[in-house]
């Protein structure tokens, strides 16, 4: 019975230190460069002209992709993204992420076109480019989530309200029909 019982033991601490390979389990396409997050955590980038993927040495909660840009959010709230002049010119996985300054307390990310959108902890909407630094979106009411559009970005508001903004234009509630839907 004890030989039993310990040969039942190691079966069973051999099959829980085999490592199951790494899932696929989130994916965004960008302009340039795709992004994929397997199951252990480990983000992955190809794109730039170069099929390869490259794994990324920093864990990041989430990642969106645009047509010219790629934002990864770390734990801490802060906001990184993908710099393909790096990588093409160093050849560092390191030198690739840099972060975007002026912008922390994040809790999701959401991008579309050239530009990210940034849903602060506070429930304030910040919208950047590589190029410009982030500007928070007045005037939008408690919200649920965000989505980036090439032109139009939409918030979703608490109420079922639906709203949308762009760079030139400030936030607007898109008047539907939507409540005959219910």
């Amino acid at each position: 019975m004890t030989k039993t019982l310990v040969a039942g033991a190691l079966s069973l601490g051999l099959l829980a230190s085999a490592r199951e390979p790494a899932r696929v389990e989130r994916v965004a396409a960008g302009g340039n460069q795709s992004i994929l997050q397997t199951s252990d955590g480990t983000l992955w980038v190809w794109g730039d002209g170069d099929p390869a993927l490259t794994p990324l040495p920093t864990r990041f909660l989430s990642f969106a992709a645009g047509r010219t840009q790629m934002s990864l959010l770390s734990s801490d709230g802060t906001v990184w993204r993908m710099d393909g002049a790096a990588r093409e010119s160093e050849g560092d996985p390191a030198a690739m992420v840099v972060p975007f300054t002026g912008v922390a307390g994040v809790a999701a990310l959401a991008a579309a076109g050239d530009h990210t959108l940034a849903w602060k902890i506070d429930g304030s909407v910040w919208r950047f480019t590589q190029d410009e630094a982030p500007t928070r979106i007045a005037g939008l009411p408690p919200f649920l989530t965000v989505a980036a559009g090439i032109k139009r970005d939409l918030a979703l508001a608490f109420d079922g309200t639906v709203w949308t903004f762009s760079s030139q234009d400030a936030p607007s509630q898109v008047r539907c029909c939507c409540h005959r839907l219910g």
